[in-house]
């Protein structure tokens, strides 16, 4: 319960550890450099992405404001009654090895499973190792299906165009990155002789595009 003076949202907020702990949808500014459709971004704003556990990739390259957007999302989901919260992706692959080191791991897995948005910031932005693949593996298929995730990511760039010629922000779809991410650890593992449950469900996708 909120006390004096305090929204009811806020403790959400707080507990959300959100990045930007200001950034907001009505903050969010559309230069037609950043290609944002603020219909599709209206639409989302509604929450029901989040109802129906869809999930979401905000992809971009370094400065155009992939962290800002992505917890404004996450804020409008506690102002909306849902639990958020924001974790940098190598954060949170070394919090994964310290509870497994510490005995923690499935107390951890636990928390982020009962999380209805679950931001991972800076996803993939080096190759993952085993390890991580296989924390990425776990934490995905708590989320299939029951709870959303937004990732942020920088966009893949085909060999040999030019950073300075590519587009300072693109929006994929969810599908594929989930898709791709969990086969990527899948064939790694697989590869080195380690084992992966197959996930029964893909997730429902909330894809925001470009104009």
């Amino acid at each position: 319960m909120a006390g004096p003076g305090e929204r009811p949202h806020d403790a959400a907020l707080q507990a959300a550890k959100l990045k930007l702990s200001g950034a907001c949808l009505e903050g969010i500014d559309y230069p037609a450099r950043r290609e944002l459709d603020k219909a599709v971004v209206r639409q989302l704003a509604t929450g029901r992405w989040v109802a129906e556990h869809q999930q979401l990739l905000i992809s971009g390259a370094t400065g155009t404001g992939k962290s800002y957007v992505a917890c404004a999302f996450a804020h409008q989901a506690c102002r909306q009654g849902y639990r958020a919260r924001y974790w940098r992706a190598p954060r949170l692959f070394q919090a994964c090895a310290l509870a497994r080191a510490d005995g923690t791991y499935g107390r951890l897995l636990g928390q982020l499973a009962r999380m209805d948005v679950l931001v991972l910031d800076d996803f993939a932005l080096v190759p993952l190792q085993d390890p991580e693949r296989r924390d990425l593996l776990e934490i995905l298929e708590d989320q299939y299906g029951t709870r959303s995730t937004i990732v942020t990511s920088q966009p893949p760039r085909p060999s040999g165009m030019r950073r300075s010629g590519s587009r300072p922000w693109r929006m994929r779809s969810a599908t594929a990155c989930f898709t791709t991410a969990t086969d990527y650890a899948k064939r790694a593992l697989t590869a080195k002789g380690g084992q992966a449950r197959a996930l029964s469900r893909l997730p429902r996708v909330a894809t925001l595009r470009s104009r």
